[in-house]
């Protein structure tokens, strides 16, 4: 009976102090973070008369994925927020912690209530128009809509893979939701910068106002060739200037290759037609066009991968269809007179 009444007594005491440890505060800085470059400082915010020998973080529903920390203290990347919580869905991540108190039974505090930190972790996607009469590209960098209305951004422009930003912008708000960057530039100072870096796509990415190191993924690339300008046809002056211009047939040797093997392109132009330049392209690729002045052209298997941007699953076969076309020596056209392979 007496031991029954020693254990009750110890138990109420335990109970007692529980009740008395104070609920900590978790404090998240900033609330709002990219998956890459981006990181979050996490504080359980303890009383300053409490004596605390360990903090713990976790996520919440996830108790025994815990994270300890002796200061209350604890930074992780977007990425490391990822792979803890388990979580790649758009929405806020809640995290949520507590403390043990130094003593010789180490009573935990009550749990902190959830505190939400949200990761950027989805592509913009690029868009963009040609204004004919003003002659001016106009851009639109779009910002996912699950992402939008957690912060405010900036985007920037890039050509190609240039790490160098081309333009930055500041998002605007739609009324029905979402959020967009707009860049305008001429369509020669686009061409110019394009031909600098000898490409013709252009991508985007999003960042924190706040902290423009923060970074979400690059845009899909954004193919400008659709847009390349299209030669007048010369005036008739001469029964010459009027000639047909001929379809050209693209020769491949052999038809059939390994990634190790290589294939043999050759644009077949008519002897009589006086050629500057043969381009070489994969049908439907938004990729910048293979030149070769002789209008022949050697690929292997693996740059023929690369080129495309295709992969293939290992035991299957697969069939890419390259074009060509040529444009005349002498001359400011380029005749887009594309072969059917």
């Amino acid at each position: 009976m007496e031991l029954l009444v020693l254990m009750f007594f110890f138990h109420l005491i335990l109970d007692i102090n529980s009740q008395n440890v104070p609920q900590p505060r978790l404090l998240v800085s900033p609330d709002v973070i990219t998956e890459i470059r981006g990181s979050v400082q996490l504080y359980c915010d303890v009383p300053h008369n409490a004596k605390v020998s360990q903090c713990y973080f976790y996520p919440e529903r996830e108790k025994t994925s815990l994270k300890l920390s002796p200061s209350c203290q604890l930074s992780v990347t977007g990425s490391e927020l990822i792979r803890w919580t388990g979580r790649r869905s758009p929405g806020a991540l809640h995290i949520v912690c507590y403390y043990a108190v130094d003593n010789s039974n180490r009573t935990p505090s009550p749990h902190s209530l959830p505190a939400p930190v949200t990761v950027l972790n989805q592509k913009p996607k690029l868009s963009g128009n040609h204004d004919a009469q003003s002659d001016e590209f106009t851009l639109s960098c779009q910002i996912p809509a699950s992402e939008s209305g957690t912060a405010d951004f900036s985007c920037n422009l890039y050509t190609a893979e240039n790490p160098q930003p081309w333009q930055h912008q500041r998002s605007q708000k739609r009324r029905s939701g979402g959020a967009f960057c707009i860049f305008n530039a001429q369509r020669n100072d686009v061409f110019h910068r394009l031909q600098s870096v000898k490409r013709r796509e252009a991508s985007c990415d999003y960042s924190l106002t706040s902290d423009p190191t923060a970074r979400s993924l690059m845009s899909d690339n954004y193919s400008l060739i659709h847009f390349l300008p299209t030669p007048t046809q010369p005036s008739i002056t001469t029964e010459k200037s009027t000639a047909y211009v001929p379809q050209p047939r693209l020769h491949v040797s052999p038809d059939v290759i390994t990634e190790r093997g290589s294939v043999q392109l050759h644009c077949m132009v008519p002897h009589n037609v006086k050629v500057s330049q043969c381009y070489f392209y994969p049908e439907r690729e938004n990729t910048s066009p293979k030149l070769s002045p002789s209008c022949q052209l050697s690929v292997t298997g693996s740059e023929l991968i690369r080129w495309t941007g295709r992969r293939f699953e290992s035991g299957n076969d697969t069939t890419i269809h390259i074009c060509s076309f040529f444009s005349l020596f002498n001359s400011s056209e380029n005749h887009k007179t594309h072969n059917d392979q």
